[in-house]
């Protein structure tokens, strides 16, 4: 991946979703940097990867908006700590599409 300097965005298209002690998490995610109008193509990231990551940079989810044909930003994407375990979260409201855990899984994309 091209490392970029300064406050830069990134969007969350997949998640993989594991439990811990019968806790579900995001362990891994496709995670793609955004230049304006463009979304690169992904790269898959750990879990401790995206919570080295959000110290300097903008994560949010996004999903495929088909009648606009284009990504489209949800939830911004924050780390919580619980039990000393660190987890990625993304603020529940109304609209669950766009949360972590309704992402498309790694696993229907081949990965």
């Amino acid at each position: 991946m091209v490392t970029y300097h300064g406050m830069v965005t990134y969007y969350i298209t997949a998640v993989e979703i594991d439990t811990f002690k019968g806790q579900p998490f995001v362990s891994r995610v496709l995670i793609h940097f955004k230049e304006g109008d463009i979304v690169h193509m992904g790269e898959i990231k750990t879990k401790d990867e995206i919570i080295a990551m959000l110290e300097d940079n903008l994560i949010y989810t996004a999903t495929w908006g088909y009648a606009g044909a284009r990504w489209q930003k949800g939830q911004a994407v924050t780390c919580e700590q619980c039990n000393k375990q660190s987890y990625l979260r993304t603020t529940i409201d109304n609209q669950l599409t766009d949360n972590l855990f309704r992402l498309l899984p790694l696993a229907n994309m081949g990965l």
